[in-house]
């Protein structure tokens, strides 16, 4: 599948109920991240993502630590 354009935020509720499978997807996910994404595009994921150079983002109030990530991509050039 192709996209039509960068993706500007990308929601990645990707928990399996088994936490090392769940972790071992959001590794493999990762390094394509940014390929299918906009500079300065947000990911909302369920699991942490090794995304170097992205700035994880402070949670809206009332969302509980470490029940999601919020993660943004650089702004490039």
């Amino acid at each position: 599948m192709q996209l039509p354009a960068p993706a500007a935020l990308v929601h990645a509720d990707i928990g399996t109920g088994d936490k090392q499978a769940s972790l071992a997807l959001a590794r493999a996910l990762a390094p394509l991240l940014p390929r299918v994404t906009t500079p300065g595009a947000i990911l909302a994921s369920d699991q942490p993502m090794p995304l170097p150079g992205w700035t994880e983002e402070p949670l809206p109030e009332g969302v509980a630590a470490g029940r999601y990530r919020l993660y943004r991509r650089p702004m490039e050039g």
